[in-house]
This record gives C-alpha cells, sequence and structure tokens, in this order.
C-alpha cells in the first residue's frame, strides 16, 4: 500500500489534470493507485471537511447533485450514488494543491 502523503499527491494531481472536477469511485481509485478504499474514502471526507475539495453526489430521488454536508451524516454522502462522487476543487484546495508540487 502506497502512503498517504502519495496517495494525497496522486488524488490532487488527477484532480488537477482533470481541470479541477471530477466524477470518481474513492474505492475504484484507491485500487487504481494502491492504498485501501476505506482509507481513500475517509481522506476524501476529512479534504471536504477543511475545504480544500467539494464533494458531491447525485442523488436520484431530488434528481440533483447533493452536497456532503447537507447530509447527516457527512459520510452517507458515499452511499447515495453507489460511491460515485462528483470531487471539485475549492479556491484553498488549489491553494493547497499548488504547494504539493
Amino acid at each position: 500500500m502506497i502512503p498517504l502523503v502519495g496517495f494525497q499527491s496522486i488524488f490532487f494531481s488527477r484532480l488537477k489534470l482533470l481541470g479541477g472536477q471530477w466524477e470518481m469511485s474513492p474505492f475504484v481509485f484507491a485500487k487504481e493507485v494502491g492504498y485501501e478504499g476505506a482509507r481513500a474514502r475517509e481522506m476524501i471526507l476529512h479534504w471536504a471537511q477543511r475545504g480544500l475539495i467539494e464533494l458531491k453526489a447525485f442523488d436520484h430521488r431530488r434528481n440533483a447533485w447533493r452536497a456532503s454536508y447537507e447530509l447527516t451524516p457527512e459520510s452517507a454522502v458515499f452511499g447515495i450514488n453507489h460511491d460515485v462522487v462528483k470531487i471539485e476543487f475549492c479556491a484553498h484546495g488549489q491553494d493547497d494543491e499548488s504547494r504539493l508540487e
């Protein structure tokens, strides 16, 4: 398993490469890069809570994207759309990401 720093670097590099918006599954991405899926979800939620990224899931009942902070608990964002979420950079996240390079 790669270390957290490696996962963080790959994650933010991919997000930047995709133009700051990414629809993904934390488990699929974690498997691709050699990181544990449950820990990937935990870190992605942590980055959203810190304001580095905006984390949303598509709610088919409302036919709309819902932000993680709209849900209780916030981790429920992973269950709405079969673990597929939309991730976007927040301004604070773009600043942090530039320091990773």
